[in-house]
C-alpha cells in the first residue's frame, strides 16, 4: 500500500505541475512570442490565484488540503474511481 500511495502521490505532483505550472503558459509555447506580455501577466495571475487560494484554504481549515491531496477517498473508507 506504501508504492501505491507513493505512486499516487508523484502521479498527483504530475498532474497538479501540468495544470497549474505548464497550462498557463501555453498560450506563449503555442504562438513562441515571448514578448507578448498579457499572456506572461495570465501565466502570473494564474499560477498565483492557485497559490494564494490553497495559502488561505489550508490557513483555515488545514483539513481540506489533506482531503484534497487523497482523491477518491470518502468518509467512511469508501472509495471511487476518480483517478
Amino acid at each position: 500500500m506504501n508504492d501505491l500511495a507513493t505512486a499516487l502521490t508523484s502521479r498527483l505532483l504530475i498532474i497538479t505541475f501540468l495544470f497549474v505550472v505548464v497550462a498557463p503558459f501555453l498560450p506563449l509555447l503555442i504562438s513562441q512570442q515571448w514578448g507578448w506580455w498579457q499572456a506572461w501577466a495570465y501565466a502570473v495571475v494564474t499560477i498565483a490565484a492557485f497559490v494564494v487560494s490553497r495559502a488561505l484554504a489550508g490557513r483555515r481549515n488545514p483539513e481540506l488540503l489533506v482531503e484534497s491531496h487523497l482523491p477518491g477517498q470518502l468518509q467512511g473508507g469508501v472509495t471511487c474511481g476518480m483517478l
